[in-house]
């Protein structure tokens, strides 16, 4: 029976849970990476020292195709600005909650703190670079906020009216709301999705789901997050 995994919270409404992976022992991984990487030439395991050898040897010279071999899946709940950069990632599988089947919950909506709202990077087009002023951050918090309410507002009065629900949810603030799907994909992938999304030009949103699964692979290949941390 599998273990049930702690939910990993981001924000008030966000939050990552490791659902299952192959191998399913944590910490296991890496050894299947070295095996699968000695079938080339007919071979097995040969002691810790060895094996954690040609794990590095793999990682550094992106001998990639051995992590393969691992595959992880996670439960997510997140914002649409963040699966909007988040199913570029083609190579994974995905299965969302639908707004046809579920209604949406009107307290769960992406709302940046005060101190959150970033501004416009003039040298890159899609980054931010500073914030703006506290004062003018809590107003436009508050501005959004009514907005949402306003939104979900409509979004009731239409069910109530008996409304399909995947017409209703046009009215819902697009990518503020929050969507929970399952996520699957090997290692390789995962750890270019890290690669990718850690990077201090992604989008900040982006980087806090992207740091906690980080985190979470560290307990599945532990040897290989580190060697990936050392030459990449």
């Amino acid at each position: 029976m599998k273990t049930e995994s702690p939910k990993i919270h981001i924000g008030e409404h966000g939050w990552v849970k490791l659902y299952d992976h192959y191998p399913n022992q944590l910490g296991s991984a890496d050894m299947e990476i070295v095996a699968a990487a000695r079938t080339s030439y007919a071979g097995d395991l040969k002691g810790p020292e060895q094996d954690l050898r040609l794990l590095e040897y793999l990682i550094q010279n992106k001998h990639d195709s051995p992590l393969e071999m691992v595959d992880v899946e996670f439960t997510v709940k997140a914002p649409l600005v963040v699966w909007w950069q988040w199913t570029r990632h083609r190579t994974f599988s995905y299965n969302f909650q639908s707004g046809r089947y579920t209604p949406f919950d009107e307290t769960e909506t992406l709302i940046p703190l005060s101190d959150e709202w970033r501004k416009q990077d003039h040298k890159n087009r899609q980054g931010s670079d500073g914030f703006v002023d506290v004062k003018m951050g809590a107003l436009f918090s508050q501005h959004l906020a009514d907005l949402h309410n306003e939104c979900f507002r409509m979004y009731q009065e239409l069910l109530n009216a008996g409304v399909a629900r995947e017409q209703a949810r046009l009215c819902l603030p697009g990518f503020a709301v929050f969507y929970q799907a399952r996520v699957k994909a090997n290692l390789r992938n995962w750890l270019h999705f890290i690669g990718l999304r850690t990077d201090p030009h992604a989008q900040l949103e982006i980087r806090r789901y992207a740091r906690v699964i980080k985190q979470q692979l560290t307990t599945i290949a532990p040897y290989t997050i580190k060697f990936y941390e050392k030459h990449r």
